[in-house]
Parts: structure tokens; C-alpha cells; sequence
């Protein structure tokens, strides 16, 4: 029997920024789990995160699958936004 693969999402992020609760927001509604990391008190890791994926602003939000390496960057909120329309509506058609 194959193991079933559980996607979750990872954001980078701070407490502050409104497009990171936006994007809470969004995940809380769409059921999927997500991890949270708030960098407000580590702004050179923040500046890490901004490096390693080319993006400027948060958050920055990736997806990943338990027991795998490798990771897929989604992008912002409004990249995450798309995403989960373009999952639903994937789904929907092939329900």
C-alpha cells in the first residue's frame, strides 16, 4: 500500500505584515496545514529567506510534502491566492 503524501505550507514572515495574515487567512479557509515562521527579532535570517528566494517582500511561502527535501516555491499572497484557485479548480473538475 502506498503512503498518501501530506502537503503543507511553510510562510516567512512578520507579525506585522497584513499579506501574512491574509495568507493565514487563506490557508485556514483552504484546510491545508502550514508552518509560520515570524522573523521579526531575526531581520539578517529575514534577509536570508529574501536572498535564498529572490523575492523582496513577505511572505514568502513555499510548499512542501512530509519526508521529502524538496520544496516548491509558491511565492506571496497573491501567488498563494492563485495557487489555491488553480487547486480547486483542479480538484473540482476531476471530482
Amino acid at each position: 500500500m502506498q503512503e498518501e503524501k501530506i502537503d503543507y505550507f511553510h510562510l516567512f514572515g512578520t507579525s506585522q505584515c497584513p499579506f501574512c495574515v491574509k495568507a493565514i487567512n487563506l490557508l485556514n479557509e483552504s484546510g491545508f496545514l502550514y508552518v509560520m515562521t515570524l522573523l521579526d527579532n531575526a531581520l539578517p535570517v529575514l534577509s536570508d529567506v529574501k536572498k535564498t528566494y529572490n523575492f523582496k517582500t513577505v511572505p514568502i511561502i513555499t510548499r512542501h510534502a512530509v519526508g521529502e527535501e524538496a520544496s516548491e516555491f509558491i511565492g506571496g499572497c497573491s501567488d498563494l491566492e492563485t495557487y489555491l484557485q488553480s487547486y480547486d479548480n483542479l480538484h473540482t473538475t476531476n471530482d
